[in-house]
């Protein structure tokens, strides 16, 4: 701190007041204050108290020592002292305020300021501190009316421009802030702090590149400038510019690697393109640097949760709870990782906490939508999608689940209608057009829907699955003619059985076909027609010209409902494994049924497809034979399926070729909508599918017959969605 003896004092006459020996050797205290040699300032000072106890300047000064020392509860004390010497000293009721400033103690801090004022109203100091002290309270209002009165006394008093925009900025005036630093800065061109905070409020009116180049300039004038580098990473975050945001936020960490704030920016810039891992690691340094940072605990979780990390997702979230317990984003976003793991109850109640916290928050309606959605509780649903676009009309997503729930209801028209006003707000989301195109699928718009079918790929569900072969994707507009393509497998096992027909028809149009499957399924496809080569996944690809998804060929052939099913059965048995399995159950005595009663447990709808054991069995007819098609059983039916007399062959099913072998010998197979009944069915055997209230698309509305499968019959839920009407028919049928 740079002094003057009359800024300190308060008046020339101090010394004049003291013997000759003693004045010479205050002023040459002084001089040694001023000059920075504060100990030994300081030690002449209390030589003069010890003679002269009521030396008002003397006691003064080691107080401003002091608080130059950062010592400011002494400089209080002493400062405190040298007041109750002299109460009408200008300069030491500022000084006081300078220490309570520091101590936090601001209400007071703003009585000495004002006490400075009323004593002497042209210091400027005073009027700026006391604004200070008024913006720590945020009394922003009333600090801007401090630091204009700083500045008509002080017109190029920078420091209080740039605190004043502070003031404003906060107060919404973001126009004015901005002019304010502007001043500040031309006052003093190398202002870093200015050029930061101007940064600032340039990015709250959306000016990020002037932002970015406030903030670029304040790095220019203190390289430095940790908080600059985490703004400016902030900032290039907002215009999606990953890779600089990512080295900003990198410098800002060599610079000062134990700033918590610099490691959870650079966590959530790692977040938002997708680097999980990565931003799991940064938000544990910062947790690790700031143990209450619940911010950070509840990114942690929404990275963990991307990762399928669920358990510690949830472990995240709770920290963050127990730090903050009113922390609605964490209640909020824990129900649905408790929704990943099979708990819709919990996760509800974890709604309603966030919404009896702030019942206005919109991600927590959007959320409990969700919950009530898996439920099986749709109309609660749509009114929960509704409460978050009542708050937040522009939700694209809210749009979009609503519709779902809507389909849910059989309210279709309504449903698309939803679809379209998700993409009218966003363009790119894909999610919106997968849901338009399963709906114009289930209706049996084809031509509409399998245009947008291809939006599968740019859903987050399935980030990264589509292949890259540095081949051009053939979706029927190029001439095959003497070319090779390559149709490859994608989705579920019955998803590939359903299409690999369609080999046939690429066939005919003069190209050599090679087929790409999954291992457990190249043997039972290998009788297809019209497959010249096939290649198991995983193993090295011959040369092609063109590649194409089998799900893509319906757009890429123009098939419809009428041409779907063409040449029927496509898919056979092999002899050998057949004969093998008909020895395997040996001689048959009665009808023979296939049972399959569940798919994959990890299905988003397994909850709706799959039916319990116990429930299938006891409906069914006893004068059968009854033969499990199941490879895989679970823990629930496996004593159910021990003690009944359904024979099950389990790890024997090698892969599907003997699943088809076994198929082949039964009289009809009723089965869940599972790869098994796309099996059956494509092998020509009578096919009882039964079938969800909502089925998947595939199977359309209302109709008992199948487009895709002549031999299959359906069975539909009603409304009640209730599998004992659907089990009665089959048991009747049977």
């Amino acid at each position: 701190m740079s002094l003057k003896y009359e800024d300190i004092l308060g008046t020339r006459s101090s010394a004049e007041s003291l013997p000759p020996h003693v004045a010479v050797n205050f002023r040459r205290a002084l001089q040694m204050h001023q000059e920075g040699h504060l100990a030994q300032a300081e030690a002449v000072y209390r030589e003069i108290i010890k003679a002269h106890p009521k030396h008002f300047d003397s006691v003064h000064l080691i107080g401003v020592i002091a608080l130059q020392g950062n010592d400011h509860e002494r400089a209080v004390a002493l400062i405190g002292n040298a007041i109750a010497i002299n109460p009408n000293s200008a300069a030491a009721h500022q000084n006081l305020g300078s220490a309570l400033l520091a101590l936090h103690r601001l209400g007071a801090a703003v009585a000495s300021y004002d006490r400075a004022i009323v004593i002497k109203p042209d210091l400027a100091d005073a009027h700026y501190n006391r604004g200070n002290a008024l913006r720590e309270l945020t009394h922003h209002a009333a600090a801007v009316v401090s630091y204009d009165r700083a500045i008509v006394l002080k017109p190029d008093f920078a420091e209080a421009y740039s605190n004043r925009a502070i003031s404003l900025r906060e107060l919404g005036k973001l126009e004015i802030a901005i002019a304010s630093y502007d001043s500040a800065i031309a006052l003093k061109a190398d202002f870093a702090i200015a050029y930061y905070n101007r940064g600032i409020a340039l990015r709250q009116l959306d000016r990020i590149d002037d932002a970015i180049a406030s903030y670029k300039r304040a790095i220019e004038l203190r390289p430095e400038y940790v908080d600059a580098y985490a703004n400016l990473g902030a900032t290039q975050q907002d215009l999606g510019q990953y890779e600089v945001a990512i080295e900003s936020y990198r410098q800002a960490i060599r610079l000062r690697p134990d700033v918590a704030e610099a490691h959870y920016g650079l966590a959530n810039v790692l977040r938002d393109c997708d680097c999980f891992d990565a931003a799991i690691v940064s938000y544990e340094r910062a947790i690790s640097l700031k143990p209450d940072y619940a911010e950070a605990y509840l990114n942690r979780g929404v990275a963990m949760h991307h990762c399928g990390q669920i358990k510690g997702a949830l472990l995240s979230y709770g920290r963050a709870i127990a730090i903050k317990p009113d922390y609605v984003e964490a209640h909020s976003n824990k129900s649905i990782s408790l929704l990943k793991l099979k708990l819709p109850d919990e996760a509800l109640v974890c709604c309603e906490t966030a919404l009896s916290l702030k019942p206005n928050y919109a991600d927590a309606h959007l959320n409990r939508g969700i919950v009530l959605q898996e439920l099986g509780r749709f109309n609660e649903a749509v009114l929960s999608y509704d409460s978050a676009l009542a708050l937040e009309p522009h939700k694209a997503q809210a749009y979009s689940n609503r519709g779902n729930a809507l389909r849910e209801l059989s309210h279709f028209k309504r449903a698309l209608e939803d679809y379209d006003e998700a993409i009218s707000i966003d363009s790119e989301f894909a999610e919106a057009y997968w849901n338009k195109a399963l709906t114009l699928l289930l209706l049996g718009e084809f031509e509409l829907g399998w245009p947008l079918y291809e939006w599968r790929w740019k859903r987050k569900a399935i980030a990264g699955q589509e292949r890259e072969f540095g081949k051009p994707l053939w979706l029927g507009a190029d001439t095959l003619g003497g070319k090779c393509i390559l149709l490859h497998s994608e989705q579920g096992l019955g998803d590939t059985i359903q299409f690999c027909r369609f080999a046939k028809a690429v066939a005919r149009r003069s190209a050599r076909v090679v087929m790409e499957v999954p291992r457990h399924l190249a043997t039972a496809l290998r009788g297809l027609e019209g497959v010249d080569e096939w290649v198991e996944r995983g193993q090295t690809l011959p040369e092609f010209d063109y590649h194409c998804p089998l799900m893509s060929l319906p757009l890429a052939l123009g098939t419809d409902d009428r041409t779907g099913p063409s040449g029927f059965p496509y898919l056979s048995c092999d002899s050998i494994k057949a004969r093998h399995w008909a020895d395997r159950l040996g001689p048959k005595t009665r009808r023979r049924v296939g049972l399959v009663w569940s798919g994959n447990a990890e299905h988003k709808n397994d909850f709706w497809r799959s039916i319990d054991l116990g429930k299938l069995i006891e409906k069914l007819p006893d004068d059968r034979e009854y033969i499990s098609l199941q490879k895989e059983v679970r823990d629930a039916d496996r004593p159910i399926l021990a003690a009944s007399a359904v024979r099950h062959f389990g790890d024997e099913l090698v892969d599907f070729s003997d699943t088809a072998a076994l198929c082949s010998l039964l009289d009809v197979v009723v089965s869940v909508d599972t790869s098994v009944a796309h099996l059956s069915a494509a092998l020509g055997q009578e096919t009882l599918i039964l079938l969800p209230h909502l089925p998947d698309w595939r199977w359309l509305l209302e109709r008992t017959d199948s487009p895709w499968y002549p031999t299959a019959r359906l069975y539909r839920q009603d409304s009640s969605r209730d599998w004992e009407s659907v089990l009665s028919r089959v048991a009747v049928d049977l």
